[in-house]
Order: C-alpha cells, then structure tokens, then sequence
C-alpha cells in the first residue's frame, strides 16, 4: 500500500510540473506576441516574426527533450541476469541495412517519401562535412524535423515571392533579416535547370568533401521535359564522381513512368 501511495504522488507531481510548465510556456508566448503588437508591425511582419519564434522555441524544447532523455537513459538499470527476449515473427522482422557511404558515389534512395535520404544525410552532416539541400518540401518543415544545423536549402518552387514582396526564403527570419538558424535559404523555379546546376557545381567546387541531398525530382519532370531532367541528372552524377563528394537522392518509384524509373535507375549504380 505505502508504495502504491508513492508511486501516486509521483505521478501526481509529474502531472503538476507537466501543468507548470504549460502555464509558464503559455504565459512567455503570450507576453513576446504582446510586445510584437505594440510595435507597429504589419500583419506579414508579425507572420514573419511569429515564425522566427515558433522555430527558435521548438529548437529550445528539442533540445531539453533531448538533455532529459539522455539523463533517463543514463540512470535506467538494466538487469543482465535476465535479459528480455523479444519474439519477432518471420514477417515482423524489419532487416536493418548499414549503408557505407564511399566518396565519388551517387546513391539513389528509393521511398514513397524522403525521410531515409536525410537520416543518411543528417549521418554525414554529424561527421563533419558540408552538405547542400536541394528539396521540394520547404525549408521551414525540414528544419523543424531534421537537424541539419546550418546547411543551405535551397527550395523547389514556383512562388517566388509572398503578396508583401519578401522571398518565400524571409519567412522566419527577425527583422532585420538574419534567419535564425544563422544561413539564409534560396528558392528557385523547378523550370530554371541551368541555374540549379550552376549553384550544385559551385557549392561542389567550393566544399571538398561535401555531400548533396537532392528531394523533388517529380517536381522537376512535372516543370521541364524528362529528358531534360535526365540530362540533368546524369551531369550531376559526373561531376560527383570526379570529386570527393555524394549525392543522396530521393526518389518515389511509383510516381513516375516504369521507363523514366529505370532510365535513373541505370544511371545511378547505388540504388537503396
């Protein structure tokens, strides 16, 4: 009964602070958008500055998430004597493939949507090379999921401003245009092929050892001939191999043609 009675008010506790915390986050939201309204700010800059907020304050509480984790973790007891045995049926089990990345390789990652391309890319990022992200999904989403701390995106779209003037890459930063995850994002038109190129090779010649995750190439044969993409795509890959750098591109098999499909496939030896 007495543990019964501890483990209660325990939990009662937990549920306490839990409801704390609410109150405190709530109160700190509250106040900043209080002082954002008495500074005569416009409805898009308000937008803006919100957005710079929401992002800083998820990075924040990432980051304490992260810090209790690893505590619980390093004070959980383990018993060794009688370990616990999971039993997989045949069907269940999930192989878990290790991918050793080797320079001058382009690997393409095929999946309904791109996630495994940048857990590889986040690997890569955390030994200490540079990276490019080129991606049809905004910046801000890829941001708020992955952690790829300061790397460049440069966006896939057809929208190259907002209805106040500012570059879909300004959302989310402060005033005075600083973004704060300290790197502002480009946006280009997914029918400008040449350009795209130009920033791929430049960023390449600039960065050894750098790695290029590639996301959106539906996008692309949905703006400009396959052809044109395939080309594309193919002198990509050249200048990949003639340095030490990789590229990770995501694809989805069932949203292009059986023919277009292979065709990328054949030229990028490494398919996961």
């Amino acid at each position: 009964m007495a543990e019964q009675k501890k483990d209660k008010e325990e939990g009662q506790e937990m549920s306490l602070e839990y409801a704390r915390g609410y109150r405190d986050a709530l109160e700190d939201v509250w106040e900043e958008v209080r002082k954002m309204a008495t500074k005569g700010y416009t409805s898009h800059e308000l937008q803006i500055m919100v957005k710079s907020k929401e992002y800083a304050s998820k990075k924040k509480i990432r980051e304490i998430v992260d810090e209790l984790e690893a505590q619980a973790q390093a004070t959980q007891i383990i018993d060794a004597e009688e370990p616990e045995i999971a039993v997989v049926g045949v069907h269940d089990a999930t192989p878990v493939v290790t991918v050793e990345v080797r320079p001058h390789i382009s690997y393409l990652i095929r999946e309904p949507k791109p996630e495994r391309c940048y857990d590889m890319f986040q690997k890569e990022l955390r030994r200490g090379r540079p990276g490019l992200v080129i991606a049809r999904t905004s910046p801000f989403q890829i941001r708020d999921k992955y952690d790829i701390g300061k790397t460049q995106i440069i966006w896939l779209t057809m929208s190259e401003k907002t209805e106040d003037g500012l570059p879909p890459s300004a959302l989310g930063m402060d005033m005075e245009g600083v973004a704060p995850y300290g790197v502002t994002d480009e946006y280009m038109s997914p029918s400008n092929l040449a350009g795209l190129f130009a920033y791929f090779v430049n960023f390449l010649d600039g960065n050894e050892n750098s790695v290029v995750l590639m996301e959106g190439i539906e996008y692309l044969i949905s703006h400009n001939e396959f052809s044109s993409v395939f080309k594309f795509i193919q002198t990509m890959k050249e200048k990949v191999e003639g340095r030490a750098a990789n590229l990770f591109m995501s694809l989805n098999p069932s949203s292009l043609e059986q023919r277009q499909f292979s065709l990328i496939q054949s030229e990028i030896g490494e398919v996961l």
